[in-house]
C-alpha cells in the first residue's frame, strides 16, 4: 500500500452519511510529505518542529497554541508523546506520531472530534503490511457449504491490534477524560503508560502496552 492509497482511502473515507475529513496528510519525523489530501494546508517548517517538540516535551504546545498552515489551533487533551490534539472553533485538528511518521487529519462539522480521533489514531502505518504464503489459506466444501480456513499465523495478524484494548463505557455522570485516565491509574495500577481515547457518548477506549498490563 502506498502512503497516497493510505491518505485517500483511510484518512478520507467516509465516516458516516458521507462526511468525511476536510483534508489528512502523512509527514516523516522531518516534516517531509509523504502523501496529503488536496486541500491539506501549505505549512511552515517551524510549525511541524513545534509540533515534534510536544511529542518531546507534552505541554509545550499550550501556551502559544498549535500552529498549522497559518491557523492556530487551542491545544487540548491529548495524549503525551503520542498524540496532539487541538480545537478552533466547531472544528479541530489531530495529530498521531508513530514509529516513523505524523499522521494529520483536520476536521470541521458536522464531523465531530471523536470521529476524526478514531480516523487518525487507529492502527496502520506502523504495522508493516504482510503477504499471504503457501497455507494461510485452506478452502474447502463442508455439507455442499464453502469454507474458507486461515492458519495460525494469520489469525495472530488479525487479532494483534486488538488484543490489548479495551472499551470503557461510563455509568452514572460524565467524570471526562482526565479525571477517569486518573481512576484508571489509581484502581487498576497498570504497570506501563497507555492511551485513552473518548470516542463518544460515554464510550472510552483504552488501549494498553502489554497483554497483562492491568
Amino acid at each position: 500500500m502506498s502512503w497516497q492509497t493510505y491518505v485517500d482511502d483511510h484518512l478520507m473515507c467516509e465516516i458516516e452519511n458521507g462526511h468525511h475529513l476536510s483534508s489528512a496528510a502523512i509527514l516523516g519525523l522531518d516534516g517531509s510529505v509523504w502523501a496529503q489530501s488536496s486541500a491539506f494546508p501549505t505549512f511552515k517548517p517551524e510549525e511541524i518542529t513545534a509540533i515534534m517538540k510536544d511529542f518531546d516535551e507534552p505541554g509545550s504546545l499550550a501556551p502559544t497554541g498549535l500552529h498549522l498552515g497559518g491557523a492556530k489551533y487551542m491545544v487540548i487533551q491529548g495524549e503525551p508523546g503520542a498524540v496532539v490534539r487541538g480545537k478552533k472553533g466547531t472544528g479541530g485538528v489531530t495529530v498521531k506520531k508513530t514509529g516513523q511518521a505524523l499522521i494529520f487529519g483536520i476536521y470541521d462539522e458536522p464531523v465531530t472530534p471523536g470521529q476524526c480521533n478514531m480516523v487518525v489514531e487507529r492502527k496502520g502505518l506502523e504495522e508493516e503490511e504482510f503477504e499471504l504464503l503457501e497455507g494461510d489459506i485452506q478452502k474447502s466444501v463442508i455439507n455442499g457449504t464453502s469454507s474458507i480456513e486461515f492458519s495460525d499465523r494469520i489469525h495472530q495478524i488479525l487479532i494483534q491490534d486488538m488484543e490489548n484494548n479495551m472499551v470503557l463505557k461510563l455509568l452514572g455522570p460524565n467524570i471526562g477524560y482526565s479525571v477517569l485516565h486518573n481512576k484508571i491509574y489509581s484502581l487498576w495500577k497498570p504497570s506501563s503508560p497507555f492511551q485513552l481515547m473518548d470516542i463518544e457518548n460515554g464510550y472510552f477506549l483504552a488501549k494498553f502496552q502489554k497483554q497483562n498490563g492491568l
